[in-house]
């Protein structure tokens, strides 16, 4: 029975696809790949067939052979809304809006109420942030099929971007479930997890980013900090530091304008030190000047350290923290 494509249980290549969909699931592209163009060779005119092919084609970044496969599933089988949606999907991958949009159109006149269309919908809507609409369409897809991992991962990934931790959670949790290996999907959960406080399953879903995607600097960063709070236990501390992360440039901001008070504040009061006619009000406002300074450089420090943190070192910083972790 098939696990992640929506394959016909009595279609003739349903076997050859279902292989094709366990090397799929196990990160084997080519080997599924294989498959799947065996399934086509052994049945030319199955629909099922050129959906999966078109879905590997569209995974291993090949844009010509996915859109070709797409094609043929909608003359195969238009009366399928799978059809325009796999060639819906190939279009919003490789970035071709107007076509995406268009196909669509079509389809939805027919389908109106598809959740993998609405779901693609609402994707498109996204990327073009029309981000009222693209809210209550990916609502809408949720409401027609409420495991759905895509629209839950954009729905969530709006509200990661838009600091609503409680309401990412449980749709970047459902992303995760149907898609086990996407490192992207771990992260954003691992950062949500983060947020709220959920430190046990932050660290395993950042822990699993990484073996999926191990380049990652944010992954890297993100588990980085978790590690420290958990050695350290400063849930304040790490709010801070996790907010002018995110927030770096607000964090420049205020640095460039701390040195700017320090030095006023340094200058008021070296001017009043050498005139003795200088009022007590004159010492007040350059030590107020100097001390809220100082205070706009140290506050957003640890986070713009974090931010910066990339490479090498960050490599070796972790790989430290890692390891104090796994002795305890």
């Amino acid at each position: 029975m098939a696990q992640f494509f929506n394959l016909n249980p009595t279609g003739a290549a349903t076997a050859r696809l279902s292989e094709a969909e366990g090397y799929y699931l196990a990160g084997n592209l080519n080997e599924g790949l294989a498959a799947a163009q065996q399934a086509w060779r052994e049945h030319p005119q199955e629909p099922d067939v050129f959906r999966v092919l078109a879905y590997l084609h569209m995974a291993r970044g090949e844009y010509p052979p996915a859109a070709q496969a797409a094609y043929r599933a909608v003359e195969l089988e238009p009366g399928n809304a799978a059809s325009y949606a796999i060639l819906g999907q190939v279009y919003l991958t490789f970035g071709l809006m107007p076509q995406a949009e268009q196909t669509l159109a079509t389809a939805l006149q027919q389908f109106p109420h598809d959740a993998m269309l609405l779901a693609e919908l609402a994707d498109l809507r996204f990327r073009r942030q029309q981000l009222d609409s693209a809210v209550i369409t990916a609502q809408l897809a949720l409401q027609a099929n409420p495991d759905d991992g895509y629209t839950s991962a954009l729905l969530g990934m709006h509200y990661l971007k838009k600091r609503k931790f409680h309401l990412a959670a449980p749709l970047m949790r459902t992303a995760i479930r149907i898609y086990p290996f996407r490192s992207d999907y771990l992260r954003d959960f691992g950062i949500t997890a983060f947020k709220i406080n959920d430190i046990v399953g932050a660290e395993w879903a950042l822990r699993e980013s990484l073996k999926h995607g191990a380049d990652d600097p944010v992954t890297q960063r993100y588990l980085y900090q978790l590690l420290q709070v958990k050695r350290r236990a400063d849930t304040l501390g790490n709010g801070i530091t996790l907010y002018f992360h995110d927030y770096s440039g607000f964090g420049w901001f205020l640095t460039v304008m701390g040195i700017i008070l320090s030095f006023a504040g340094l200058f008021v009061t070296l001017f009043g030190a050498l005139d003795n006619q200088t009022s007590m009000e004159v010492w007040i406002w350059g030590g107020g000047l100097l001390i809220f300074g100082i205070g706009c450089i140290i506050f957003p420090w640890s986070g713009l350290r974090l931010s910066r943190l990339k490479g090498k070192k960050l490599i070796g910083l972790l790989k430290q923290e890692l390891s104090k972790a796994d002795v305890r």
